[in-house]
């Protein structure tokens, strides 16, 4: 499975992409704004991708024309807790020699996009330990809205004892978002 954006490719891993994937997930700035250890190895990365490509909803987020890889992102479907019927939890990262241009804001609309339209689900979440406002920027910029703070996150990022915030972006609200950027585009021509 691809989704295509202007700019971007969100497609699955490919197995000789390993160390281009170390490359950032060695960056103590990547894994742990996520709730993962920078990867010690090219082979914490294989096994990434081999697990990331075992997801059904997991891609690398990479550059047209080329294909080169600049980050991840994924859907995982939850049953529990106020994240269930119907919803996902949204992941991201950007490398950070690549942030600041938009484009962990396109992919992720291009994955809710896909979510709602095409896998029937209601409602995403996304999470960010407190902190990380790049993150809750762009998920801001993607019309999540701030939602609740779980406080106990050890079952969610094994490891830390810290608190996440989460935010939500139901179908409902992105719909109502295509039509407002519908109507703009009519308007600008």
């Amino acid at each position: 499975m691809m989704i295509e954006t202007e700019r971007l490719m969100l497609r699955p891993w490919r197995e000789d992409e390993a160390e281009a994937l170390f490359a950032f997930a060695s960056d103590p700035r990547v894994g742990p704004d996520a709730g993962w250890p920078a990867h010690a190895s090219v082979d914490d990365s294989l096994a990434a991708i081999r697990r990331m490509n075992s997801e059904k909803e997991c891609y690398a987020v990479a550059l047209k024309p080329g294909g080169e890889p600049i980050g991840s992102i994924g859907l995982t479907e939850e049953r529990r807790g106020p994240m269930r019927r119907r919803s996902a939890e949204m992941g991201f990262w950007i490398g950070p020699e690549y942030r600041g241009r938009g484009y962990a804001a396109e992919a992720a609309l291009a994955l809710a996009d896909r979510a709602f339209d095409q896998l029937g689900l209601r409602t995403l979440w996304c999470a960010s330990y407190p902190g990380n406002a790049a993150s809750e920027r762009v998920q801001e910029k993607c019309g999540f809205r701030p939602k609740k703070r779980q406080y106990d996150v050890s079952g969610y990022a094994p490891g830390t004892s810290e608190r996440v915030n989460f935010s939500r972006l139901t179908a409902r609200r992105r719909r109502r978002a295509k039509k407002r950027q519908d109507r703009m585009k009519g308007t600008e021509k």
